[in-house]
């Protein structure tokens, strides 16, 4: 009975942090960055609780990024037995659509990364 019920606060979390994304006047692509613009923000940082604060931060954000509801990620088990109670076709298309989805994500985010080592 518990999983269930996890999927509804991963699915408002997930909506909030979409809505907060795309209400700032900053670009989305200057908020979003792979692991060559977190190494360059780490070199960024001169002390060392500067650098513990900032792998706690991309600590936290991991975490709650794993916590969304899209297949692959943790939060999205949660999601697919939910929607596994609709019946296996429904389960099998949410994980596809969401694995599809995760992959254009990755290519995006490293293309700009690689982008920037140029």
């Amino acid at each position: 009975y518990l999983v269930p019920l996890l999927g509804v606060p991963l699915l408002v979390l997930t909506i909030i942090g979409l809505i907060t994304i795309f209400q700032s006047d900053e670009p989305i692509g200057n908020k979003i960055s792979g692991p060559v613009g977190i190494i360059r923000e780490a070199l960024s940082y001169a002390t060392v609780s500067d650098v513990v604060w900032f792998a706690g931060y991309i600590s936290l954000n991991l975490a709650l990024l794993n916590m969304m509801p899209v297949p692959p990620l943790d939060g999205g088990r949660y999601f697919s037995y939910w929607i596994g109670k609709l019946g296996d076709n429904y389960r099998l298309a949410f994980n596809a659509c969401g694995v599809l989805i995760m992959l254009i994500v990755i290519v995006l985010i490293l293309g700009k990364d690689i982008m920037e080592l140029f």
